[in-house]
């Protein structure tokens, strides 16, 4: 048996054992007094309510993440890093995008200033991303004072924001800039935020939070989707732009 059939197999089995479970949580629910079966429930509604709302951000990450894939392997847009772009998606619940992507552009800007002059001392990894983080939480704090001087409501958005995330996004930029130079970089991040923006959209969808909270299982055609997806080895949509001259002259 080839990895392709393999692949194929294995995702029709979780589909399969997905829509079973749902049909079956459906056909065996609990009646009433009058014989009326009873509204279907979430398995997660006996946690306390701090743990339902994490729980509800948790199982909308893999609908994120399968955005990103579908945007990397059927479109072809470069990000950086692979999976920073739906971690800054998930940093934007706490901001909402509207304030979140002005202050994440706005941070990491200056966060890149102050790596590339740590690059000049030629620092070791592990104090430069100390250095970057502590540079980071002066910013956010100055951005909070200066928004809160200005009368914008968004002072606590930024003390919200995950450090570690902006840490690591600044240090993958700076790196890709000098691996691959400054038009390539503003491309991946120009990509990188799109995904994002488009990751948390889907993520805090009221009806994706609902749905996925309500049936688990659909996880399993999630896992089933990316295994789809990781077979797929045709062109990509940027690459027919691409080569568009090629299939020209052919």
């Amino acid at each position: 048996m080839t990895g392709r059939t393999q692949a194929r197999s294995l995702a029709a089995a979780l589909i399969i054992f997905s829509a079973v479970s749902v049909v079956l949580r459906l056909a065996f629910l609990p009646l009433d007094a009058n014989g009326v079966p009873a509204t279907l429930t979430s398995p997660f509604l006996m946690f306390s309510e701090d743990l339902q709302d994490t729980i509800h951000s948790l199982l909308t990450i893999p609908l994120g993440i399968i955005a990103l894939v579908f945007v990397r392997q059927f479109i072809g847009l470069p990000t950086i890093g692979t999976f920073m772009p739906v971690l800054i998606g998930v940093s934007f619940r706490d901001t909402g995008v509207l304030y979140g992507l002005p202050l994440f552009i706005l941070i990491v800007g200056i966060g890149m200033i102050f790596r590339f002059y740590f690059e000049r001392l030629k620092l070791l990894l592990v104090p430069r991303l100390a250095a970057i983080l502590i540079v980071v939480v002066i910013a956010m704090l100055g951005a909070a004072f200066l928004f809160t001087k200005l009368g914008l409501n968004i002072g606590q958005s930024v003390s919200l924001f995950p450090i570690v995330i902006m840490a690591m996004s600044i240090e993958r930029m700076v790196m890709s800039w000098e691996e691959n130079g400054a038009k390539e970089t503003l491309l991946h991040s120009a990509g990188s935020v799109f995904v994002a923006v488009i990751s948390y959209f889907i993520m805090t969808a009221p009806f994706a939070e609902d749905v996925m909270f309500l049936f688990p299982e659909l996880l399993l055609v999630m896992l089933a989707l990316a295994i789809m997806m990781g077979r797929y080895i045709g062109f990509r949509l940027t690459e027919y732009y691409r080569f568009r001259d090629v299939g020209r002259a052919i």
